[in-house]
């Protein structure tokens, strides 16, 4: 932006700022933290095309289902789900529902000692018990999980309670038990004597976090 100068007399002279009657347009602000660039746009107003989201997270169009059919982590407990039979069925769609659903999906290391056993399994039903063990109803977060001693956003700064107990779709408890010092990053939490290895993988309907082995035991395995 150039200055304007008025010039009066020989010796005298002042310089205003005037701002253009159209000024351009900045989008590459850091409002909220904002700093990933998420879009290119081709509006000349914008003086280096960047546009930033206006949401903490991107939108994301899998379900909690799909997370588990497409992951390369998950797919061993993805494939127990068969849409070819009507309980594989009635199972996908009620895990397509808005929900919110969180899901404490095993890794394949962890399901690999077990997947031959629920493959024979004859009764489905005992297959779908064992995959609505691993979902719980509502939306819990690693923050909601784990606790903390302040909530900043709340009018009065309150403590978040940390649960000890979490019930599954299938009627199940799943027992939580954190352990460890969370400002120094030793903290660790076990859902069922289950690891969680890792945290906060969003959904469209919920959120996953992975776990090193099932949260149930499954008959005919040495290892439960």
């Amino acid at each position: 932006m150039q200055p304007y100068i008025f010039r009066f007399g020989a010796s005298s002279h002042f310089v205003f700022n005037v701002m253009p009657p159209n000024p351009p347009r900045y989008w590459n602000a850091n409002f909220g933290g904002l700093k990933k660039l998420r879009r290119l746009t081709r509006n000349p107003e914008v003086i280096n095309r960047k546009v930033y989201w206006c949401f903490e997270h991107r939108y994301t169009r899998r379900t909690v289902l799909n997370f588990c059919k497409s992951n390369p982590f998950t797919r061993l407990f993805g494939s127990l789900v068969n849409l070819q039979t009507a309980e594989g069925y009635a199972l996908s769609h009620h895990l397509s529902l808005p929900g919110p659903f969180t899901g404490f999906i095993p890794i394949n290391e962890g399901m690999e000692h077990v997947i031959n056993a629920l493959a024979n399994e004859n009764n489905l039903e005992i297959l779908v018990e064992f995959v609505k063990g691993h979902f719980t109803k509502d939306l819990w977060l690693h923050r909601d999980i784990v606790g903390a001693p302040t909530q900043p956003w709340l009018l009065y700064n309150e403590p978040r309670g940390a649960p000890n107990m979490l019930q599954s779709l299938a009627c199940n408890d799943l027992t939580v038990e954190t352990h460890g010092d969370v400002s120094k990053g030793t903290d660790y939490t076990l859902i069922n004597n289950s690891r969680v290895l890792r945290w906060n993988m969003r959904c469209l309907n919920g959120v996953v976090h992975l776990v090193e082995k099932p949260l149930i035991a499954v008959q005919g395995d040495d290892k439960c």
